[in-house]
């Protein structure tokens, strides 16, 4: 599966990336979204937020470079919608429910842990879950946008997503892949202050 700009105008753009692509470029030369979309668009273009590598899903790029900081103050303000499809482990027993935890990024294992509150530099995690179209398969709303937050809340309540080995989970079928899609966005304009709804559905087929 390729990158696909899924909506675009003259300030931003939306791009669906394949699960396995980084969205920046690091220090080992490794294929990234970002350089793609801008060989793509023939011009420097800026990521306004992240996607894990082994997640698939929306990401919302600045095609001029003055569009950066007005997209960027959307998420600093939360008003970006973000929602995202989860396959996991086992079958989800919970109905809705509203989670909130605190999170610690474990630099040395390049994780999130779940910690106490009162834990130093310890940061607010906050998300909405629904059941999804199977028994194992929930929709997430994020209160919050924290590094690994949707692997860890779900590891911690023993709901691991599925193929994140890096939380519990066994490999699956689906090479560089974990069951996490992060298929809607929902923004106001900053130009135009007309409503930007994107919805694509995960790629990966549903089954236990």
């Amino acid at each position: 599966m390729a990158p696909e700009e899924v909506y675009h105008d003259a300030y931003l753009g939306i791009w669906l990336k394949p699960a396995g692509l980084m969205v920046e470029p690091d220090r080992f030369g490794h294929p990234n979204l970002q350089e793609m979309v801008g060989d793509a668009k023939r011009k420097p273009v800026w990521p306004v937020h992240r996607l894990d590598r082994p997640t698939s899903g929306l990401v919302l790029f600045a095609y001029k470079k003055s569009a950066v900081a007005p997209l960027m103050n959307l998420f600093a303000e939360r008003t970006v919608q973000k929602s995202y499809t989860a396959w996991l482990e086992r079958p989800w027993e919970e109905g809705n429910a509203t989670w909130w935890d605190w999170g610690l990024k474990n630099n040395r294992e390049f994780r999130m842990d779940i910690v106490p509150e009162d834990t130093p530099e310890a940061k607010s995690m906050g998300m909405v879950i629904q059941p999804g179209s199977q028994s194992d398969c929930v929709e997430i709303a994020l209160l919050t946008g924290r590094y690994h937050q949707i692997r860890a809340q779900m590891a911690h309540r023993r709901y691991p997503v599925r193929g994140d080995v890096a939380y519990g989970a066994q490999p699956w079928e689906v090479p560089n892949a974990i069951g996490l899609h992060a298929g809607g966005l929902r923004l106001v304009h900053p130009w135009t202050l007309e409503e930007c709804k994107v919805e694509v559905a995960p790629s990966w087929a549903l089954g236990s």
